[in-house]
């Protein structure tokens, strides 16, 4: 995140340090879930659609697909693309995250937590271990 706030001027990298909240830090929140799901071991993927919208991140948890839309401002229930993907009935999705400002909410198939949760994404399920026969 060091690297990519570098390449910011020197008016976005002062607002950083300084908490200006009127600046856009969608590419830092991107940026930092993109860190957090690599050092979890998530492959990175993508959505993009002419049609449907782009969806920021694709993993797969329990077998199934989950997207994940990271928002910086105010309004974290404003996601187009993800309310198409969720409902079309052909991509089955079980569940999706917003990861934002927000407190951690559910509404309907939709999970909203703060950003700094996303470190806690990783499915730590245990499978059973069967005794030999």
């Amino acid at each position: 995140m060091g690297l990519l706030s570098c390449q910011y001027g020197n008016a976005i990298r002062l607002g950083i340090l300084m908490g200006d909240q009127n600046i856009n830090l969608g590419g830092i929140y991107e940026n930092a879930v993109a860190q957090s799901l690599n050092a979890q071991g998530y492959p990175m993927f993508f959505y993009n659609s002419h049609k449907n919208g782009e969806l920021d991140f694709l993993i797969e948890q329990a077998m199934s697909i989950v997207p994940i839309e990271v928002k910086s401002g105010k309004d974290y229930y404003v996601h187009s693309a993800l309310s198409k993907a969720l409902s079309n009935p052909e991509y089955a999705i079980q569940k999706a995250y917003v990861l934002s400002g927000s407190n951690i909410i559910q509404d309907g198939r939709i999970i909203y937590i703060p950003v700094y949760l996303c470190m806690y994404l990783k499915d730590r399920t245990v499978l059973p271990v069967l005794p030999e026969i």
